[in-house]
């Protein structure tokens, strides 16, 4: 039996992908960033640890990466019905080198997390074991990045660049079935992020720290925007936007504390430096708010971000029509 192919014309790039996510992420930022600070509320639930939770998903998707490569795939529920997940070739430099962790922090995480039974240690393989996907089933990561895309393909559907509408369950169907491919591909665009913005901040609970600001300057431009009834062209015009709102809308540190699950007296700390390094400001209520003079070198990561974000969407679109 020949299987039917899907007409190329139905597929889509990822240049297109990128033209209209930088058109319209005005419209697309809330969504997006509320996907990220969710993320990173539930990486850091999971441990109280960004680094060890960070490596353990590196390390899992060594395991897609394999499954990948063999052209094997597996379905949600395939996947974390598996008694035990081996880990091929298990390296410490490689982890290190890759996500830009210190080589004898990453070594401390790595026994901690076998200490604690989540990961097991045959040579120089190692076993994830099953409490692991207690942690790691992601179906409100899925929801938030099913709702993400069927918005993002709302729009290049609306420009005439798609034939059919696919809905948020059509997404979240395929990234069900096609699951292991899916994440192999999220990690692929999320890990280098990640570490990206570790590299930039020092550590991933002042990026955590920050875009939770990000998050609440976004939301009071998103209500400022909507009574003015402004529209900016692209995503950098939005995001100049974002720095200029006024101070009144910041937020304090017991609420990011409160919304992040990080320590008060670690927030305060963290938010001492992002004010040393400018990249926010406080005023007489104690509000913290980005600082519109440096965004510079934050719009230089954030266009890195859009481009794997277009290359993962078109590639999970493009998926949808198998």
């Amino acid at each position: 039996m020949v299987t039917d192919l899907p007409k190329i014309s139905t597929l889509i790039d990822e240049n297109s992908v990128h033209e209209q996510l930088k058109k319209n992420f005005q419209y697309l930022s809330s969504d997006w960033f509320n996907f990220l600070n969710f993320w990173a509320n539930e990486a850091y639930r999971t441990f109280r640890d960004h680094d060890k939770y960070l490596i353990l998903i590196f390390i899992i998707k060594k395991t897609f990466d394999y499954y990948s490569a063999n052209f094997i795939k597996l379905n949600l529920e395939e996947f974390y019905n598996r008694k035990s997940l081996e880990i091929h070739k298990f390296n410490i430099n490689d982890i290190a080198r890759v996500l830009d962790i210190p080589r004898e922090t990453t070594r401390r995480k790595i026994y901690e997390l076998e200490k604690s039974g989540i990961l097991k240690k045959n040579k120089k393989n190692l076993i994830v074991e099953p409490k692991t996907f207690t942690f790691e089933k992601p179906e409100a990561v899925i929801d938030g990045l099913s709702n993400f895309l069927s918005k993002l393909f709302g729009f290049l559907n609306n420009s005439r660049k798609l034939e059919n509408k696919i809905t948020s369950n059509d997404f979240k169907n395929c990234i069900k079935k096609d699951f292991s491919y899916v994440w192999k591909i999220f990690y692929d665009m999320h890990i280098p992020n990640v570490s990206n913005w570790r590299k930039f901040h020092g550590d991933l609970d002042t990026f955590h720290i920050y875009g939770t600001c990000v998050v609440n300057q976004n939301f009071e431009t998103q209500k400022v925007l909507k009574k003015e009834n402004q529209i900016f062209k692209n995503n950098i015009e939005y995001l100049k936007k974002l720095g200029e709102i006024e101070e009144k809308t910041g937020i304090n540190a017991m609420t990011i504390s409160n919304l992040s699950g990080i320590p008060r007296a670690t927030v305060l700390r963290k938010l001492r430096g992002l004010i040393k390094k400018k990249f926010l400001n406080i005023n007489q209520n104690k509000l913290y708010h980005l600082n519109p003079k440096n965004l510079g070198p934050l719009l230089e990561i954030h266009e890195n971000v859009m481009k794997r974000l277009s290359i993962f969407s078109s590639k999970v679109y493009n998926l949808t029509k198998f």
